[in-house]
């Protein structure tokens, strides 16, 4: 996944198997949380994202470490907006 710059890009990109944007921000959240706490090196992000929700597979959690580190400087641009 190459990196994301843009609304729609984020829009299309998101995994499949998000639900509704409440639980992608708690997902990207958790990430965020993850990556500011230091305790992993984010490589391993989907394991730590699993030991917070649990019934993420394996592939979900890939993917969703994956949607985060491609939309990372999309989303953090936004907030200094």
């Amino acid at each position: 996944m190459s990196d994301i710059t843009t609304q729609e890009q984020y829009d299309e990109s998101a995994p499949e198997w998000i639900e509704d944007t409440h639980q992608l921000k708690m997902l990207e959240f958790a990430l965020d949380s993850i990556r500011e706490g230091g305790s992993t090196n984010m490589y391993g992000g989907a394991s730590a994202l699993q030991q917070v929700y649990p019934e993420l597979s394996d592939r979900q959690a890939r993917e969703m470490l994956l949607f985060w580190m491609a939309s990372f400087s999309f989303r953090n641009d936004l907030v200094g907006q």
